[in-house]
This record gives C-alpha cells, structure tokens and sequence, in this order.
C-alpha cells in the first residue's frame, strides 16, 4: 500500500506524519485507559495495606503523575511510530509492486527488532515472576514459622488503668491479681499469667555493657541490644514455653522483685558459650544491678520488617513496681489467657471480669495472639501482593506482544503458508514452523530473564524469611510458567496458519 502512494507522488513526509498520527491516537488510547485502570488501582492498593503504612492512605494520582503518563504516552508514540514508520516508507518501489513484498532488507531488520522486543519482555517477566515467587514462598514460611511457644489458644487482654483510683503500684498490682484469678475460673481457661508484653512483641533495651560476675564487661563481644520483659511465675506454663535449664521464677521472687533472671537460649548462648549459665550471674549496664540467672529457656520468635527474628530475650520477675506511663492512666500489664474453648466465645466473658472489677474502666483491649501475629505479617503480604500485581502484568504484556509479533509474522506469510500446503505440508508441519519461530525468542528472553534474576533477586534477601534468594523452585516455576504462557501465545496464531486456504493465497500470484 505504500509503495502504491509512493508511487502515486504521495511525499514521504506526508506518508511518516500520517502513520505517526495514527500512532499517536493508539498511545493516547492506551494512556487513557491506563490512567483509568491505575486510579482504580491504586483505590485498591490502599485499601489492602497495612495499618502500620497509614502513610499509604494519601498516595493519589497528582498532576506530576498525570504529566509523566502523558510524557510516556507520547514517547511511546514517537519511540514506536516514527522510527517504524521511516522504515516502513524505506522501501525499493519496483520491487514491492512485482512481489507485493517489502523492500529487501525492511522485513528482515524489522523482524530481528519485534523479536528483540518479545525477548526483552520475556526477560523482564522472568525476573518479576522469580521474586513474585520468592515472596510468595517466605511468606508461606513465615506463616508456619516454628514460633518457639504454642499460639493457638492464646487471648490478650490489655486494661489502662486512670491513676487517680489507682495512684500506686501495690493497687494496680492488687487489680492484676484479682483479675488474672477471675480469668483462670472461666469455662475453658487453662491458664492465665501477667506480663509486660507478648509474643510478637517484645520491650527492646540498648545496653553499652554486660558484665559476668568475675569476668568483667565483654566489651565488643556483648549483645547491643536485649529485649527484657517482665512476666509473673506461671509464664512460660501459659505460653508452653520449653525449660531448657534451671528453673523458673517461684511466686515469692515475683512478689519482692527478687534480683533473679531469665535468659533465653540464644542469649545464654551468646553470654556463656563454654559453659552453663544457671548460676552465673550478671547485669546489664555499669549501673544495673546484679542478678542470678535461674533458668535458661527456648527462643521465642518475634516478627519485623524483615520477617522472623529470635530475639536475645532477658525475663525478670514481675513484681508491684509496674508501669505508670505519666499523664492520668497506667498500664497494669497484659493478661494472657489460654483456653481450650471458643475464643470468639471468650472475649465478651473477660470484658464482663473487667467491668465486674471495675464498672468505670474503659473496654479492654482483646487480640487473640495468632492476629497479633498476623498484624505483623501484613507488610510482608502486601509487598507480596504488589510484586505479584507486576508480575502478572509483566507476563500479560509479554504473552500479548509475542502473540502480536507472532500473528503479524502469520499473515505476511500467508502466501508462503499457501505455497507450503500446497506443495503437501501437512497441518502438523505448518504449526510447528510458526510455534518454533514464536519459540525462540522466548526462549532467549527466559535465558537472559535467569540470569538477571540470579542478581537481581538479592536486593529481595532482606524480605525473605526461609528461602535463599536463589531458591531453585522459584526460578523454576517461574520458567514453567513463562513457558506455558509462550506456548499458548504461540498456538493460537499457528493454529490459525493452518487453516490458510491455499487457493486463496495463492490468488494474487
């Protein structure tokens, strides 16, 4: 058709302008309906993030959003139209009106760019497709993550106490008692405990120094950080927390703040790596007092940005000095409950043992410790999610542009098809022609897409709990994935060359 306007007088100019008009309204399009699908989208986005990403929440669609996916569009537009469009005129006019093919040379440069292009986003669908994978994969680990204590069963239940009724330590101490008592008596309880926090979180203290009694501060060596807590006798039995050494606390150490400590195995591990712990003693700071370590238990996991972490954990005795946070309120300490029954069922019962103890209060905080948990685990699942989101773009786009390349490639070569069958090509033979030319390039793009992703996906090794960054399931459902879709991509137009009616093509000749 061009080379008919061409030779018609049609300028060159006019012929590029007006292809590039036509590309211009097809990038317009695309930009429209895209910016219509991402201000759903991003509606969307912000309705699944976590709570801790309040932040999330003002992310819109500004002006300098909509200023760069103009920018984009007409790029695209120029990018894509003019450079094929001066090609597409480039063309030996006597030639192409004798063959009706292209000028020599025009074909084969474009199919070399089209398949560069299929390979390019097969490339990049198999590094967004591998890290999907990983995600996905860290996730499932995390959620059945060996915690280091039973969370099934579990019920929180946080109470602010104003300090006007309950000025001192010995009240609050008296309203904890009464109502950890009220709790172990309800249909279903098994046990109920008092502690400063509970699993996930955990009370984070710097210390500059740990000294061991006889040896002196282990400078360098000593942990930066510890996380203290505070618990009552019947903690770790609550939490079925294993004693690995020693003992626990006795009911008398919890009432007089006895100077008696707890440490878990990682940090006993840490403090005395060539011998036992239980009857050492330590502290923690120049100015800390010093304190006997009793028992060593199991490490309890706690979960953060980056997934779970076994905390070097310190448990002293929860006695009355507990906790006044300033102002009008108080925070007595967490009751955690276990129960073998319904927990849905549990919650209106412990709230009814608040308000019984005091009407006044305002209504406790409830969790159950597996949402706690959970709550945790959001980032983690929405980073999922998006990564996930791209990919599956990502492998949209490269199946629709190797389903594209590969159906312009069919009807230029309708007349060869035609000449194929009929010189006895069987339907088999002409499928698999087309599917091994749509092949190859997907081929060489899921190569090039393994060997980017191999250093591409360490910048996720942050983000990942349990897998290593280059798990091979990962990479390798990601290849069976890419493949499949490029195998599908490619069927449709090879099945459409086999119904290529060779009479008809061979008409023009």
């Amino acid at each position: 058709e061009l080379a008919i306007r061409l030779s018609l007088g049609a300028a060159r100019r006019l012929l590029v302008r007006s292809l590039f008009m036509e590309s211009v309204l097809l990038a317009v399009a695309g930009g429209a309906l895209g910016l219509l699908l991402a201000w759903w989208g991003v509606d969307g986005l912000t309705a699944l993030r976590p709570e801790r990403l309040s932040d999330l929440a003002k992310v819109g669609i500004d002006m300098r959003v909509l200023a760069f996916a103009i920018a984009i569009s007409l790029g695209a537009a120029l990018l894509f139209g003019v450079v094929p469009a001066l090609r597409a005129t480039d063309v030996q006019l006597g030639e192409c009106l004798r063959s009706g093919a292209p000028g020599s040379g025009g074909a084969a440069r474009g199919g070399r760019m089209r398949n560069l292009l299929v390979a390019g986003e097969m490339m990049l669908s198999v590094v967004l497709l591998v890290g999907a994978g990983l995600l996905v994969h860290s996730l499932i680990a995390l959620q059945h993550a060996d915690l280091g204590f039973r969370p099934d069963g579990l019920v929180t239940v946080e109470t602010m106490l104003p300090t006007a009724r309950y000025p001192n330590a010995a009240a609050r101490t008296a309203f904890t008692n009464e109502l950890a008592e009220r709790a172990r008596n309800l249909p279903g309880v098994i046990g109920a405990s008092i502690s400063t926090t509970a699993p996930p979180d955990y009370g984070m203290s710097g210390f500059g120094n740990v000294e061991i009694e006889g040896r002196g501060p282990l400078g360098a060596a000593a942990p930066h950080a510890v996380a203290t807590d505070m618990v009552r006798a019947d903690y770790f039995r609550v939490l079925r927390i294993p004693m690995l050494q020693g003992r626990g606390f006795t009911d008398a150490e919890v009432e007089t703040s006895a100077p008696v400590t707890i440490l878990s195995k990682g940090l006993a591990a840490r403090l005395f790596p060539d011998g036992p712990a239980v009857g050492q003693r330590i502290r923690f700071g120049s100015q800390g007092s010093w304190k006997t370590v009793v028992g060593v238990v199991g490490d309890v996991a706690a979960m953060g940005a980056q997934g779970t972490t076994r905390h070097l954990q310190a448990y002293d005795p929860l006695g009355g000095g507990l906790i006044a946070l300033g102002g009008n309120m108080a925070a007595p300490g967490l009751l955690i409950v276990r129960t073998s029954g319904d927990i849905a069922g549990l919650a209106p019962a412990l709230r009814g043992l608040v308000h019984s103890i005091d009407p006044s209060l305002p209504a406790p905080d409830i969790a159950t410790v597996r949402s706690r948990f959970a709550a945790e685990l959001a980032a983690p699942r929405f980073n999922t999610i998006l990564l996930a989101l791209f990919a599956g773009l990502a492998l949209v786009l490269a199946a629709v542009g190797l389903f594209g390349v590969l159906s312009y490639a069919v009807a230029r070569r309708t007349r060869e098809i035609g000449i194929r069958v009929a010189l006895g090509a069987q339907s088999g033979d002409v499928r698999t022609l087309v599917v091994r030319q749509g092949m190859l390039p997907a081929l060489v793009g899921l190569g090039l897409g393994i060997v980017a992703a191999l250093f591409a996906t360490r910048v996720l090794a942050s983000l990942l709990y349990g897998v290593a960054p280059r798990d091979t399931a990962a990479f390798v459902a990601a290849g069976l994935v890419l493949l499949a879709t490029a195998l599908v991509a490619c069927y449709l137009p090879a099945r459409r060359a086999t119904r290529v009616d060779p009479l008809t093509a061979l008409r023009s000749e």
